[in-house]
């Protein structure tokens, strides 16, 4: 069994010798092709793309949601007077309030992923 790479295609393949023949002739068992330079998906770009449009989603939700500089808040208090006795209560409504930690989480995922960018090799061009 010999393990063979061709660096055009990036193919990996396992050969085989085929069975009952002595000319050591083989096939492949097993293959598979991909081509980095047309993937963007694994692209410095692209990581660096996703992470400003995390961060930009994040902080478009923070703004729609009423820019909360505080922590997070699934219920927010509603002030409601009673009709009988005239007492001022308050009643909480399940709400999602987005703070100021659900822009850090984001700027943290922001920078993670811009910082994984830098992990990826250049794409060699092939000649």
């Amino acid at each position: 069994m010999v393990l063979s790479r061709s660096a055009a295609h990036h193919v990996c393949a396992v050969r085989v010798p085929e069975a009952g023949t002595a000319s050591g002739r083989s096939h492949f068992a097993f293959g598979v092709q991909m081509s980095y330079n047309t993937a963007f998906i694994m692209s410095k770009k692209a990581f660096r793309t996703f992470a400003l449009l995390l961060f930009l989603a994040a902080m478009a939700l923070w703004l729609a949601r009423g820019a909360n500089w505080g922590w997070t808040k699934t219920s927010v208090p509603v002030k409601r007077t009673d009709d009988v006795t005239g007492i001022t209560v308050d009643d909480y409504q399940k709400r999602f309030v987005p703070g100021v930690d659900f822009l850090g989480a984001a700027l943290l995922g922001s920078v993670i992923l811009a910082g994984a960018s830098f992990l990826i090799r250049n794409s060699q061009p092939q000649s």
